[in-house]
């Protein structure tokens, strides 16, 4: 399990808006340096976010979240993959994440305000996974932290663009 904290000077609803909204996600969501483009996005329970992301020389990575549980402003539960252009879930690519990377994960977002200041927590967990894979999973945190670290970045200029 890993747990990921970011604190953001919004509230609880527009951070969470960030998270709910085709427009506002594809503005920040992926690794910097990356494009996301949106192939479907249904914010409910049961409804998919598809995406592509895209590095500018040729590299594609496919993702689809599958969302669990929608609490507005503050909790959301999905779980995310690697996925094809036809949202079918497929193994991560062996380069950079390994031969037994988990094939699904859960998220646990939850969003808590306290003195104007909104702190993130991000829980992640491998998703009906082999011990393999939680174990491949476990010795690469630090690797998934400075991934989101880029990605929170990301989220911190939007956030700041539209306040």
């Amino acid at each position: 399990m890993l747990i990921i904290s970011k604190e953001f000077n919004a509230t609880p609803k527009q951070v969470f808006n960030a998270w709910s909204k085709a427009e506002s996600i594809v503005a920040w969501w992926g690794p910097e340096g990356f494009t996301t483009e949106v192939k479907t996005f249904d914010f409910k329970p049961g409804g998919t976010f598809h995406y592509v992301i895209k590095d500018g020389k040729g590299m594609d990575m496919w993702g689809l979240f599958s969302y669990q549980e929608i609490r507005e402003p503050n909790h959301l539960i999905f779980i995310n993959s690697f996925s094809n252009p036809a949202a079918e879930v497929v193994k991560a690519p062996e380069v950079p994440f390994g031969k037994h990377w988990p094939l699904k994960m859960i998220n646990t977002l939850r969003l808590d305000e306290k003195d104007g200041i909104t702190t993130l927590e991000l829980t992640i967990e491998p998703y009906q996974a082999t011990t393999e894979e939680r174990n491949t999973f476990n010795a690469n945190t630090q690797n998934v932290k400075m991934g989101f670290e880029g990605t929170f970045t990301q989220l911190t200029n939007f956030l700041k663009s539209r306040l």
